[in-house]
């Protein structure tokens, strides 16, 4: 009398692949035999229990992906705007959560005078823990890839030079034609261009096997400065159970007091890197490193710049500057009714009474946005900004304006001839101008 087990998800697993439980009992000739499966979610103690009838050959099939509904913190003061060494933990329950599945055998039974009711079998139970986390993996990768494993597009563990934190930014996403002429040419990297004011985060997970005792992870930091010279820090993070977002933008670093070498005290500063070390100072990442885009292009001081942020594929966060002619669009829906211009016997109506009354005014605010000139792996990289269902404008002072993204289809243009494009986008404010 037992269940066994046959297929089952990672303990540390994205959410978006088929979570699959499949489990085979030698007790499915009992009357009415169903198999059980109690879901436990830790953030909140919801229980939920589901009976499901066997598949024509006995087995239960059983998909978690259904039950999870993960979405990434995003509403907190400072999350984005954080110094350097004050990392952000992102909290159980909203980027990752974890799960306990009870695997159970029930079957209808009737007990002597008594009407007959589904029953458990508590000898027969298989339990399983896992992490869930909110990153997306394509069907294409086939079904449970191993997540695990280094130098994949479904790879999420850390430990080579090559391994990719929670960003969907790759080293083919941006060429930065300056960088061959500095010492990190030849190096694997993923090129940032960013302004001096930009805020915001690198997202980090640790491993893809979840245990309480996980590594620790150390963030350092190299500026180069005009001369070519350098400085480093280094922040460790501790362990990691679940995400932490490092904030690692210039404006992140201005505000860093333990910084002696900043963006904001280096003259023509050229570029900065971040890299994760281990607990024994190996290197465990690729390099990502963040170049001045006010001296080699990519900066427009006549139109505003808006930035956005939103949680990518990986689970992270990942920004663009949209730095060109940008505007808004108010569109009001009004609620109206008609009065009859009447007061009262001794003075009928005045001149100025209003007949046409505006019960309530509804104003959402659209904002068109326009990027400078986009490479091709940039227009790969941005179809993830419409694909998400967290977006923001990062304001200046650091804080988060909630928007969603207007447009429905996007090309990815695939020019070969040099000929570059700018994007245009419409977000849509998504809280009501209030009136």
């Amino acid at each position: 009398m037992a269940i066994t087990i046959t297929s089952q998800p990672y303990s540390f697993t994205p959410r978006g692949q088929r979570l699959m439980f499949i489990a085979t009992s030698d007790n499915t000739a009992n009357t009415q035999f169903k198999y059980g499966v109690r879901v436990l979610a830790y953030s909140t103690g919801q229980v939920l229990q589901f009976l499901v009838t066997p598949d024509i050959d006995g087995n239960l099939v059983f998909d978690l992906q259904s039950v999870v509904k993960l979405r990434n913190e995003d509403s907190l003061a400072n999350w984005h705007s954080s110094s350097f060494t004050s990392y952000q933990i992102e909290p159980l329950g909203k980027a990752y959560e974890e799960y306990d599945v009870q695997l159970q055998e029930w079957w209808l039974v009737t007990p002597v005078g008594g009407a007959p009711t589904m029953t458990e079998n508590e000898s027969a139970r298989e339990d399983v823990n896992l992490v869930v986390f909110n990153a997306s993996l394509q069907p294409s990768f086939g079904y449970l890839p191993n997540v695990d494993s280094t130098d994949e597009p479904w790879s999420f563990a850390m430990g080579t030079t090559t391994a990719q934190v929670l960003t969907d930014r790759i080293a083919n996403t941006h060429d930065w034609w300056k960088s061959y002429s500095f010492p990190i040419s030849g190096v694997d990297a993923v090129y940032i261009p960013v302004l001096s004011s930009d805020y915001g985060l690198l997202s980090i997970t640790p491993t893809n096997r979840y245990t309480l005792n996980s590594p620790s992870y150390r963030a350092r930091y190299i500026m180069y400065n005009e001369t070519g010279a350098t400085y480093s820090y280094t922040v460790d993070t501790g362990e990691i159970d679940g995400i932490v977002h490092v904030p690692c933008y210039p404006q992140n670093l201005n505000d860093e007091p333990a910084l002696s070498s900043k963006p904001s005290n280096t003259t023509n500063w050229r570029y900065y890197t971040i890299q994760l070390l281990d607990s024994g100072g190996n290197l465990s990442s690729i390099r990502y490193c963040f170049y001045n885009a006010e001296i080699w292009g990519q900066h427009d001081c006549r139109f505003d710049n808006v930035r956005l942020g939103w949680v990518n594929s990986r689970g992270g966060w990942d920004y663009f500057n949209f730095i060109k002619k940008n505007e808004y669009n108010n569109q009001i829906e009004r609620k109206q009714y008609r009065r009859v211009l009447y007061r009262n016997s001794t003075e009928v109506f005045r001149p100025a009474d209003r007949q046409l009354h505006d019960r309530e005014n509804i104003v959402t605010r659209n904002l068109t946005i326009t990027s400078d000139w986009v490479q091709e792996g940039e227009f790969v990289f941005l179809k993830n900004l419409l694909f998400s269902n967290q977006v923001q404008i990062i304001n200046a002072d650091g804080t988060a304006t909630p928007v969603s993204i207007n447009d429905t289809s996007f090309n990815e243009k695939k020019e070969r001839s040099g000929k570059k494009y700018n994007v245009t986008l419409t977000v849509t404010l998504s809280q009501d101008y209030w009136l």
